[in-house]
């Protein structure tokens, strides 16, 4: 039986972790399932974040009940119980989850918050970080794979990690 598997983003908002992600990985001819609240957010009726939110747990439990491997891009700044949750969840079925955290300094953060489609208050771009990084911190004993980038040079520089980072993760 093939093992699933599941990466999970994290990180303060408009760290760069959606466009990191695109960029470190290919998901061109893989089977994962990609479950981003901000872009399912942009399809429902007037940007409804409680519409998004519903469709991504329901993505999320059709991924669980057929053992899909799926990545989870958010912050885990905002429901770090629920990630933990999550976590335990997959762990239980199977899963080999891998966590990829990204940081960046704040003043780099405030100016591509400006350049997204969904600007957020400059409030949660200050609180996110810390909100995130204490979640990291209690997931990452939890995972099989944990990797720590900072994105604040424009460039996905590595920190540290708990492997490997040549091992093949998808």
């Amino acid at each position: 039986m093939r093992v699933p598997k599941a990466i999970l983003t994290g990180g303060g908002a408009a760290v760069g972790k959606t466009t990191a992600i695109r960029a470190m990985y290919s998901f061109a001819n893989s089977s994962v399932i990609w479950q981003d609240c901000d872009i399912v957010r942009r399809a429902t009726v007037d940007d409804n974040y409680e519409q998004a939110t519903t469709v991504n747990r329901a993505i999320y439990r059709l991924c669980i009940e057929h053992h899909l491997s799926m990545l989870i891009d958010g912050t885990m700044a905002r429901h770090g119980d629920r990630v933990i949750q999550q976590i335990y969840e997959m762990v239980a079925v199977g899963y080999l989850i891998t966590i990829v955290f990204f940081t960046c300094d704040l003043e780099t953060a405030l100016k591509r918050n400006l350049r997204r489609d969904l600007v957020l208050p400059d409030e949660w771009i200050r609180d996110s970080p810390k909100l995130a990084m204490e979640t990291f911190e209690r997931a990452k004993p939890l995972v099989s794979v944990w990797h720590h980038f900072d994105t604040s040079s424009g460039k996905v520089c590595y920190v540290d990690g708990n492997q490997n980072l040549e091992r093949k993760l998808i």
